[in-house]
């Protein structure tokens, strides 16, 4: 688990990274009331998701404007992991093989009580940052993918 914070304008976000094989959960929380209001995914293959849950009635919470970007750049961060990991172990197919990643998430929620648009637009600059310093940790430590065995079935045809 990892831990980045960034402060700004009397505003404080931070990004809780934990990882699980090649997978990579990011808490992006902050401000007044840290919470979970969005889910945004980004799996192997590079397709983004997002889910905005109810903040109050008829609205939904806006984090998916940092938290897409974030994971996005994680996601792209675990493809230059690890295609250098492979380089280095001097693996065939070095490449960027959107399978050579794991799946990203990231959980977010940041509200600041009567948010400024100077808050605001810090908000946006301090989740740049961390995007950028977990990124940064995220190729300077990669894992090796699992070997992942799944179980095999028996051949129906065979049993008839």
């Amino acid at each position: 688990m990892m831990e980045f914070q960034e402060a700004e304008c009397g505003v404080r976000v931070r990004a809780v990274i934990e990882r699980q094989g090649a997978d990579v959960l990011v808490q992006l929380v902050g401000g007044d009331v840290p919470h979970y209001g969005v889910v945004v995914t980004v799996d192997r293959a590079g397709e983004v998701r997002g889910i905005a849950l109810p903040s109050r009635p008829g609205h939904v919470h806006q984090e998916t404007a940092i938290a897409e970007p974030l994971a996005r750049r994680l996601h792209a961060a675990l493809l230059t992991a690890g295609a250098n990991e492979k380089r280095k172990e001097g693996a065939e197919g070095a490449d960027d093989s959107p399978l050579a990643a794991g799946n990203v998430m990231v959980v977010s929620g940041v509200h600041v009580n009567a948010i400024t648009p100077e808050q605001m637009r810090a908000v946006f600059r301090m989740c740049e940052r961390l995007g950028t310093r977990a990124a940064d940790w995220l190729e300077r430590h990669p894992i090796g993918a699992p070997e992942e065995v799944f179980a095999s079935l028996p051949d129906r045809a065979a049993s008839k």
